[in-house]
């Protein structure tokens, strides 16, 4: 029996040779794409040979050339851009972390926690809406600090889109720049953690660590402070002792809530021993002078 000839798939009617041909042109005419090229030497076998990687190239430049940002980056690496070299007659292709992921990994390893989001990320001053006239004394008070030339405490108070959780990123971010390993937590999800880790047989190892981490980094950020779970266990256990040790140290601290420190200082009043929240708060009271209260303007839709 005569054995079959598998059928060649492609046409033997030049199609092929001219998609190649006019896949090189582009790549002449690609004013972003054809200097890197004619830096690399390459023959006109090694573009044959190499020609998908070269496509696959020219497509990742012109991603990177119409940057959407990191959240929107389109690639199957988000971040990643593709760099081409030559070696001995081969082609090689590499992948670089590009210049926006490499800032928000550099930002990262200056937070120890970070409960916001990643778009708030390498934010400075500059970015805070200052409109509204009620911020423009909070960002004069965290000038100082920002430079090293004050120890005050900050309480923002806010309603929800106010901006004062990203004021407080923001401040955040410029502490870390000058002493890295800051926390920005978010105080609901963080004491639910620690409460839960602290009455595991198996994490208390790790409670003891998270609540010496708190202690001790640079500058804690309690966020959402007041909407926690308040309880005698939550006060004495997890609350007192982070506030006492960073007083006792003069450690940066701040606090974003929709409360007022008063109100704050009630709810877990009503929950623990009355006389001794109400000298902790009292001392918080001195660190942080005076409340800044953003309420009202709604920046932030």
């Amino acid at each position: 029996m005569e054995r079959l000839k598998p059928k060649n798939p492609f046409k033997d009617d030049g199609s092929l040779k001219e998609a190649v041909a006019a896949s090189i042109a582009s790549l002449k005419e690609d004013d972003l794409v054809y200097p890197k090229l004619a830096s690399l030497h390459l023959t006109n076998a090694e573009v044959k040979n190499g020609l998908a990687a070269i496509l696959d190239y020219q497509q990742d430049a012109h991603f990177c050339a119409n940057c959407p940002g990191l959240k929107d980056c389109p690639k199957a690496q988000p971040g990643f851009r593709m760099d081409l070299s030559r070696d001995h007659g081969a082609l090689h292709v590499e992948f670089f972390p590009c210049h926006y992921l490499q800032r928000q990994e550099e930002e990262e390893r200056r937070f120890i926690k970070r409960d916001f989001p990643d778009e708030w990320v390498g934010k400075d001053l500059r970015s805070v809406e200052r409109s509204a006239s009620t911020r423009n004394p909070l960002i004069k008070a965290m000038l100082p600090i920002i430079k090293d030339q004050s120890s005050r405490w900050l309480y923002v108070q806010g309603d929800r889109k106010s901006g004062k959780s990203f004021i407080l990123a923001v401040y955040a971010s410029e502490v870390s720049k000058i002493a890295p390993g800051v926390a920005f937590i978010d105080t609901k999800k963080t004491f639910e953690t620690l409460k839960a880790q602290a009455l595991s047989f198996d994490e208390k190892a790790k409670f003891e660590r998270n609540m010496q981490t708190l202690m001790n980094c640079p500058l804690v950020v309690f966020d959402r402070f007041g909407e926690e779970f308040k309880s005698e266990y939550i006060f004495t256990k997890i609350l007192a002792p982070i506030l006492k040790y960073r007083m006792e140290n003069q450690m940066l601290t701040a606090f974003g809530s929709r409360y007022s420190l008063e109100e704050v200082q009630q709810g877990y009043a009503r929950k623990a021993e009355p006389d001794v929240v109400n000298a902790l708060f009292a001392e918080v009271k001195k660190h942080t002078k005076s409340a800044f209260d953003i309420t009202g303007v709604n920046l932030y839709d």
